[in-house]
């Protein structure tokens, strides 16, 4: 990579600084809050995602220009706040427009990444990548810290997998999903690819194993498209269906999911189902 590629003028470095902090801000902000007890730092974040989607707005309009993308968030905000309003229970005006905002956050994200180039996401992606696997692999090693940190439910919550500074194991499996394909098909690092596909499997993310297998079959598939890759790639779910068989706990899962609904168990995942379906 020549020196021309990596130096950053001084418009690019306010944008590499800006999704650096983003992207640590994501990952460690909930970490953060519950380590220090400040539950407002978590609110500080939402509000510079505010702040910053809604700058970038008036900019353009400021310019006579019209981002699809700005359309886009102001619809969904708008929709989510009528969902919300027009619902069974409704929170008020304020609760419902932050409610919506959350929803809505990744069209800011989106937003906020549009005028960036992978010159400077590179080494931003780099350092979430190394920050994200020393939270899951530190998890691992000393997992009562991390267990302390979990929100405190009336249901069973399962503390036996890796969740990193997440302190979610399904958003652990997500970002290292995301991860694993992008420094696979995009940067061809098989040392950092392997270690985050560990990190997935640690997560025991029956859902985000099985979406591994089908995107990084398709992936594989339009890079180079042959018959002869289809079937060797199909091939490629069975070690991640013997995996979700044998360490996925499915019948654990099923006994939990009669005991919550027809017993006395409390298996947040039903909880949360049955609780949906009341709303």
């Amino acid at each position: 990579m020549s020196e021309a590629c990596c130096r950053f003028e001084s418009r690019d470095r306010w944008a590499f600084l800006w999704f650096l902090y983003l992207a640590l801000a994501f990952l460690l902000v909930n970490f953060l809050a519950r380590v220090s007890g400040l539950g407002l730092l978590v609110q500080l974040f939402n509000g510079s995602l505010i702040g910053a989607a809604l700058f970038l707005v008036f900019k353009d309009l400021g310019e006579r220009r019209v981002d699809r993308l700005a359309v886009l968030w102001i619809v969904a905000l708008f929709l989510f706040l009528l969902i919300s309003e027009l619902g069974g229970a409704p929170r008020g005006y304020a609760v419902s427009a932050y409610a919506s905002f959350l929803l809505g956050k990744i069209f800011v994200i989106l937003l906020l990444m549009r005028r960036l180039t992978l010159n400077l996401l590179r080494p931003v992606f780099l350092v979430f990548a190394v920050m994200h696997l020393i939270g899951v692999f530190a998890n691992l090693a000393h997992p009562a810290p991390f267990v302390s940190l979990m929100t405190e439910t009336s249901f069973e919550a399962d503390s036996s997998r890796a969740m990193g500074f997440l302190l979610n194991a399904n958003r652990a499996a997500a970002v290292s999903l995301v991860l694993a394909i992008y420094y696979w098909f995009i940067e061809r690092r098989v040392f950092l690819f392997l270690f985050l596909v560990a990190a997935l499997l640690l997560t025991v993310s029956r859902s985000f194993l099985v979406l591994f297998a089908l995107v990084f079959a398709y992936f594989s598939f339009i890079a180079n498209f042959s018959y002869r890759k289809v079937v060797v790639g199909s091939l490629l779910a069975i070690p991640i269906l013997v995996y979700l068989v044998l360490f996925g706990g499915l019948e654990s899962t099923f006994f939990k999911i009669e005991e919550t609904v027809y017993g006395d168990l409390k298996y947040i995942r039903a909880a949360m189902l049955i609780g949906g379906v009341d709303l």
